[in-house]
């Protein structure tokens, strides 16, 4: 799995009502993406990116919960096809986004991985 030229995609929970639970997401993420970017494995984490679009523009104000899904899936799925796999973060099975992105994978036969197995930690 350690090809430096590979890139993997990097699913996590985000959505909360509650700001501090999606920053504390925004944090852990990144931490993840950090220390496996230590091991070799390079990602894309799409709370990375757009956990500061969404708190600099307040998407809250512009958008509705569901618009504010289809809105950032779309942005998301551009980056599916440049990824090699999907690497999975605790509690996936509770996000209806981590969801349809294992979906998507899993349809195109694409590796599907999840990050305890990759760290000598639990995400």
């Amino acid at each position: 799995m350690k090809n430096n030229e590979e890139l993997w995609y990097l699913a996590t929970p985000y959505w909360d009502d509650n700001s501090a639970v999606r920053e504390a997401r925004f944090k852990k993420v990144n931490e993840i993406a950090w220390k496996l970017a230590g091991e070799g494995i390079f990602t894309f984490s799409p709370v990375s990116m757009s956990h500061p679009i969404h708190e600099a523009v307040n998407t809250n104000e512009q958008l509705d919960r569901e618009q504010q899904h289809w809105f950032f899936m779309h942005w998301d799925r551009l980056f599916f096809d440049k990824c090699v796999g999907i690497i999975l973060c605790d509690g996936y099975l509770d996000s209806r986004g981590c969801m349809e992105e294992l979906a998507w994978f899993t349809e195109r036969g694409k590796p599907v991985r999840h990050v305890r197995d990759l760290l000598d930690e639990t995400s």
